[in-house]
């Protein structure tokens, strides 16, 4: 199957070359500059020349070709775009780690197997490969995670090939962003408007931010919390008749001391600076997903101050947990905003409903929308067969130029693809094998012992 496909690909290529001799008013050669004749495979009987491959390497490359005309309209922002600053860094780092674990969520991504992380690092090296040409290791991905946040550095190889994602979504979020302020979309079915309960409904989700503060103690099992509270019972004459009103904040110091006693020893002053800043204990061996469970119980049901006398089974865990306080980020209601709050708080809403709005439809209608307003001359017949058929309007070029594939013409600024530069991308992903395949169809063809 395999080659055939291959087949059908040069056969393609000779038949589009002929069907393109039919068209009127379209130039009809092809740039060759630097492609010639010579083998650039042989077995001493039959050989593949250079030009062969190249008229097959010409049917894969319409992608590059619109990935490079994109390139050189933003050339500028593409050129802005730095590794080594922080904003550009992590976002070309969470849409390398997306494209790996198809998620940014380093704590998900911390629990998978290390065979699993492996797995996954090696079908993104070969994807690469394939897509791309570019050959990577596991230390161009090197990267790891510390408390649940993504730590090192991707190599130039890797972070160069979403330079050009970054800078088309950048380009398209500059012009969202102008489009917003000058109030330019008014259309409600817009799927980029913004109205004024788009924000409000959004900075009601926001009043849930905040700080929530508890004393959180789980066990395995009912045995394991009764093992460890009847230690805490017998260590101390207060703690005789389990907790109380009097005895709670140190007897669950004691308890969650008995409990996690590898880990650093909790004080009464470490209580108290606890109920000014974060929880006592760190939630991640509480419980399986305590967001969403032991919070719900201690937030939405106790008061401040209120605690479990006996330990409460959720999710087949057991918790003993006292309500510390919580404190909201956003506490005022949006009604109640004074002027310059509410300016405040529009301004960073807008910017997360922005990015929300974002999606690659948007950019795509911005980078078609910034071409039309460039001059675009496309020499190579077989891509300009392709473009065409998805541009009604682009209008065929009559002049010809044996040195390029294209060229760009924006803000008196001129762009060309040279056929060197096209053969060279082309050639370092598929070049071999299709010189292999075509050379293997000639002894085929001509009944020869391979």
């Amino acid at each position: 199957m395999k080659k055939f496909k291959k087949i059908t690909l040069f056969i393609l290529a000779v038949i589009f070359t002929v069907t393109l001799t039919s068209c009127d008013k379209q130039n009809k050669n092809v740039p060759y500059e630097g492609i010639s004749d010579t083998a650039y495979v042989s077995n001493g009987t039959y050989s593949v020349s250079q030009k062969e491959v190249y008229n097959v390497l010409r049917t894969k490359g319409y992608d590059y070709f619109n990935q490079k005309i994109n390139m050189f309209l933003i050339k500028d922002v593409y050129n802005s775009i730095n590794y080594k600053d922080s904003s550009d860094k992590q976002k070309i780092d969470e849409m390398i780690i997306s494209a790996i674990f198809s998620t940014t969520d380093a704590k998900a991504i911390n629990g998978l197997e290390q065979k699993a992380k492996d797995t996954q690092l090696q079908k993104f090296i070969d994807e690469i490969f394939t897509q791309f040409g570019v050959k990577l290791t596991k230390s161009d991905l090197n990267f790891q995670i510390i408390d649940n946040k993504f730590d090192g550095e991707f190599s130039d190889k890797i972070v160069d090939l979403y330079k050009y994602s970054l800078a088309t979504e950048k380009y398209a979020r500059s012009i969202l962003v102008n489009e917003v302020k000058e109030k330019k979309i008014n259309d409600e079915k817009n799927p980029v408007y913004i109205s004024e309960d788009n924000i409000i409904a959004k900075y009601k989700t926001m009043q849930n931010y905040g700080v929530k503060k508890a004393i959180i103690i789980s066990f395995p099992s009912k045995r394991a919390a009764d093992l460890a509270i009847n230690a805490v019972n017998a260590s101390n004459a207060n703690f005789a008749n389990g907790i109380n009103d009097t005895n709670k904040v140190d007897y669950l110091l004691a308890l969650y001391n008995f409990q996690y006693a590898y880990e650093e020893k909790l004080t009464l002053a470490n209580y108290e600076s606890s109920k000014q800043t974060n929880f006592v204990n760190n939630a991640d061996h509480t419980i399986s997903n305590p967001l969403n469970s032991v919070y719900t119980n201690i937030f939405d049901e106790f008061s401040d101050g209120q605690y479990t006398v006996t330990p409460k089974n959720i999710e087949n865990k057991y918790v003993m947990f006292m309500k510390i306080g919580e404190e909201f980020t956003y506490p005022t209601e949006y009604a109640k905003l004074s002027a310059s709050e509410k300016t405040a708080i529009d301004t960073l809403i807008i910017n997360d409903l922005i990015d929300e709005r974002l999606s690659a439809s948007y950019i795509n209608s911005k980078m078609n929308e910034l071409l039309e307003t460039a001059k675009l001359e496309i020499y190579d017949p077989y891509i300009e067969y392709l473009y065409k058929n998805s541009n009604t309007d682009y209008k065929l070029t009559k002049n010809f130029d044996n040195s390029n594939i294209f060229k760009l013409t924006i803000n008196s600024r001129e762009e060309k693809l040279s056929v060197k530069d096209f053969y060279d991308y082309l050639n370092n992903i598929y070049g071999v094998d299709i010189a292999v395949e075509h050379l293997i169809n000639k002894l085929l063809v001509n009944n020869d012992a391979l």
